[in-house]
């Protein structure tokens, strides 16, 4: 697990964790009901999909996305992760007048068998985008197809990373940065101090945060 910064009270950090708070991303079981992507499963399940209907919250997501983005070189275009990832692309995109692109992890199992839609230039520079980074598994399979077709892509931007699953390690092994405008350690303090989850819920989450694993293990057990 990643060790995480506190971030200041008032941050885009802090008031992306409110956002996806408000909107109610988060579902939280008693039992690990919840499928992840390597087999894991979790009590906890996000759908960063639900502020998409939050007109407030998606406008200001977007300008978080636009700042983070503006700080790094300027990218030629902007992949989104199919499928919870398009829309945020789409956004941001459309903010920086970018052509945006699909990128999914695997090739299709139909058509044309593609994993782009799109057309990118040798030596393109693009940013992955991607709603939640949980593994990691699905925005590093979808860069190595960016790079694969010619691409120069460091770059995943994300709304939520869990910091997980040695993800941060991950990355760096890949040559890959990972910027979320807001992570899971966050989302937990910010729950807690404005009063999003009751007492028990922060504690059952806290204690599954230690070790997802372990704690899937042990609950079967």
């Amino acid at each position: 697990m990643a060790e995480t910064v506190r971030p200041p009270e008032f941050s885009p950090q802090v008031e992306t964790a409110q956002i996806l708070l408000r909107n109610g991303v988060f579902e939280i079981a008693d039992s690990p009901i919840y499928p992840w992507s390597g087999g894991l499963m979790s009590p906890i399940y996000s759908n960063v999909r639900l502020v998409n209907g939050d007109v407030d919250g998606r406008t200001k997501v977007t300008d978080f996305l636009v700042s983070e983005t503006q700080k790094k070189e300027k990218p030629d275009f902007i992949a989104g992760v199919v499928s919870a990832g398009l829309p945020w692309a789409d956004n941001l995109a459309n903010r920086l007048r970018l052509p945006m692109i699909p990128v999914r992890p695997e090739p299709k199992d139909h058509g044309t068998g593609g994993q782009i839609d799109g057309r990118i230039g040798f030596g393109d520079h693009g940013i992955a985008v991607e709603d939640t980074i949980s593994t990691g598994g699905s925005v590093f399979k979808s860069i190595r197809a960016l790079r694969l077709a010619g691409a120069r892509v460091d770059t995943a931007l994300a709304i939520l990373d869990y910091q997980l699953f040695d993800s941060a390690q991950k990355a760096k092994d890949q040559s890959v940065r990972i910027t979320a405008l807001t992570n899971f350690p966050t989302v937990i303090e910010v729950a807690e101090r404005d009063g999003y989850w009751d007492r028990n819920t922060v504690a059952f989450v806290k204690d599954w945060y230690k070790d997802p694993v372990a704690w899937a293990e042990n609950f079967r057990d």
